[in-house]
């Protein structure tokens, strides 16, 4: 996946190291050119890019999905277009979840 995940990002002009995604990214967008069909290449979410802020050092985009909206945080040398049609998937360990029986 890491090594997918490269290889995209290379081919958009992006240079990141295997280390660098791993410490930098809590999901990992990848183009589907076909999600919206049903035929897209990637393994998670499928969805299409609803908006983005650029927030210096880290882009926030919100994916529109059948599950919902998620909120994917992605290096600024990632670059999707609102509309894109993407694969959502999460990398590392799973993230923090917020209980609102414990409120924790």
């Amino acid at each position: 996946m890491i090594q997918r995940l490269c290889a995209l990002l290379e081919d958009a002009g992006a240079e990141l190291s295997e280390v660098e995604l791993r410490d930098v990214l809590w999901f990992a967008a990848t183009t589907a050119p076909s999600a919206t069909d049903g035929d897209g290449d990637g393994d998670g979410a499928k969805g299409r890019v609803v908006s983005k802020e650029a927030l210096g050092d880290e882009t926030i985009y919100v994916v529109e999905t059948e599950a919902g909206l998620l909120n994917v945080r992605m290096p600024p040398t990632a670059r999707f277009a609102e509309e894109q049609a993407v694969s959502v998937t999460h990398v590392g360990a799973a993230p923090p979840a917020y209980d609102p029986q414990s409120e924790q």
